[in-house]
């Protein structure tokens, strides 16, 4: 190879082959290098040609400087259109507009202004101050600030929109930001996509961080992660889980799998097949869950359900509540009907359609009216106002301000009345009580106070116990036979009689006073007939006149 040195007004050559034409051009080495703009610069290589005034070509090969004030460092078949345009090397790149660099790789291309490609291989863009750091056939396709770090085949369409990295990914619109991952896209304004695969961003300033097939559809709603998850609502949430539905605004779903939530405020915390309806309604968790009313509650459980305003469940299996402000513990099949009704728990129970009935636990307990309350149990029903009945089994009571306290088969109809226990006892009657025993009966204000078999029926009468006593005349007391006389009294034995008006018997067996202030001390088989007579007792004496009085001795 043959040098020369020539120096002359155009330019000064150090080469073979070379020329520099242009005013004051220099190539200072090199073969087959020209310089045609004033002014430029060719360092050495081959084949590099430089067209525009202070453009500078450094070296390597078949490189072409078409812009002012050009750069091209070095490599191979890469040029420079725009003016102040930079290629730093690699091959086969492209700065075609003012100021536009590519700093090196292969096939890239910077059509816009102020744009920079880092590197990597076949990239373009075409908007001004646009960016691509490297990877492999990205594009930032025309607007201004748009960046594509890294990754293969993104795609940025917006102003100021960014891809990081990863592989057909896509950031659609102004502002829209996908970090990584595999086919993410975000299509609307100041949305964003952290990471994951095939996520999609169609609301604007929605945000999905993860996952696989997830999906934004309105304005602020985000996704934390998981698999083909929705939120539809404004200012809506999912956390993660798997096929969740956030459709309400300002809605939110933490996790699990196939859960809605349908209106504004509500929220569910995971579980599987839960559903919240109305405004405020929520569900913690468990399966197949739905809170249809309005600010309704739900914590978990199975297959629980309200259908109304303010209800609340707190857990358990096959739970209703029917009215507003009804609420379930816990338990399961529990039913509540009227409004402010409450269940605490247990099996089958139910508040029926009064107001502020309470169920607190047992098995297959009915109550009705207003503010009445069963106190666990099995079977027990009652229908009425201020009542209570606190335990036991198949008790009964229907009426206001009643009490039963425990046993079986006992029924209490009237007002005020009380059974405090035992079996198959009955009132029938107002301010009734009986204390227990079994198969008992008392009627208005009549007072049983145990044993068997006995009854107050009159108004104000009162047996004490024992068994097979009556007290059936007006506050008539017994408790030892039959009082059926007004204020007719036996104070003890058994199978005596006082029939009339003041009558007693104070002890014995089968005495008779059947005359009006009639008295039997004691004995037995006595019988005082005539009014005011008295008998202290013996056995088989009589008094059938009026005033009649037998000291008692006994008949042989």
């Amino acid at each position: 190879m043959r040098n020369h040195l020539l120096l002359a007004a155009t330019g000064l050559l150090l080469g073979t082959g070379a020329d520099a034409q242009g005013y004051y051009a220099t190539v200072n080495g090199g073969y087959a290098n020209y310089a045609y703009g004033s002014w430029s610069h060719i360092s050495g290589g081959y084949y590099n040609t430089n067209y525009y005034p202070y453009a500078t070509i450094n070296g390597g090969q078949y490189n072409y400087q078409y812009g002012y004030a050009g750069v091209i460092s070095g490599g191979n078949t890469n040029n420079v259109y725009g003016s102040w345009g930079f290629v730093g090397g690699g091959l086969d790149n492209r700065a075609y507009s003012a100021w536009g660099t590519v700093e090196g790789g292969y096939y890239n291309a910077a059509y816009g202004p102020w744009s920079t490609i880092t590197g990597g291989r076949q990239n373009t863009h075409k908007g001004e101050y646009a960016q691509i750091g490297g990877g492999y056939t990205n594009w930032a396709n025309g607007y201004d600030w748009e960046t594509v770090l890294g990754g293969y085949d993104n795609y940025v369409y917006g102003y100021a929109a960014t891809v990081v990295g990863g592989y057909q990914q896509g950031a659609w619109s102004s502002f829209s930001y996908v970090g990584g991952g595999y086919q993410n896209r975000a299509y609307a304004y100041a949305s964003a996509i952290s990471g994951g695969y095939d996520n999609s961003a169609y609301g604007n300033r929605g945000l999905i961080g993860g996952g696989y097939y997830n999906f934004v559809y309105s304005y602020c709603s985000s996704i934390g992660g998981g698999y083909a998850n929705q939120a539809k609502g404004a200012n809506a949430g999912i956390l993660g889980g798997y096929y969740n539905s956030a459709i309400g605004s300002t809605s939110s779903i933490l996790g699990g799998q196939f859960n809605r939530v349908y209106s504004s405020y509500t929220a569910i915390g995971g579980g599987y097949s839960n559903s919240a309806q109305y405004a405020y309604s929520n569900v913690g968790g468990g399966y197949d869950n739905w809170a249809y009313g309005y600010a309704s509650g739900i914590g978990g459980g199975d297959s629980n359900q309200i259908l109304v305003s303010y209800g609340h469940i707190g857990g358990g299996l096959d739970n209703l509540v029917k009215e507003d402000y009804g609420s379930i513990r816990g338990g399961s099949a529990n039913t509540v009907k009227g409004y402010a009704g409450a269940i605490t728990g247990g099996t089958s129970n139910t508040a029926g359609s009064g107001k502020y009935l309470a169920v607190m636990g047992g098995m297959g307990n009915y109550v009705n009216g207003f503010s009445s309350v069963i106190v666990g149990g099995e079977g027990n029903k009652l229908k009425g106002a201020q009542s209570i009945i606190i335990g036991g089994q198949s008790n009964s009571a229907e009426g206001d301000n009643l009490i039963i306290v425990g046993g079986a088969t006992n029924t209490l109809l009237g007002d005020y009345g009380r059974i405090g226990g035992g079996i198959g006892n009955t009132v029938e009657g107002d301010y009734a009580h009986i204390g227990g025993g079994l198969s008992n009966s008392a009627a208005d204000y009549g007072v049983v106070i145990g044993g068997e078999s006995n009854a107050a029926t009159g108004v104000y009468s009162a047996v004490n116990g024992g068994e097979d006593n009556t007290a059936s005349g007006f506050s008539s007391f017994s408790s030892g036979g039959v009082a059926s006389g007004y204020m007719a009294t036996i104070i003890g034995g058994t199978g005596s009689l006082a029939d009339d008006e003041y009558a007693t018997v104070t002890g014995g067996e089968e005495n008779s006073a059947e005359g009006a202030h009639a008295t039997i001390g004691g004995g037995g088989a006595n019988s005082a007939n005539g009014a005011f007579a008295t008998i202290l007792g013996g056995y088989e004496n009589t008094a059938t006149k009026p005033h009649s009085f037998e000291i008692g001795r006994a008949h042989v």
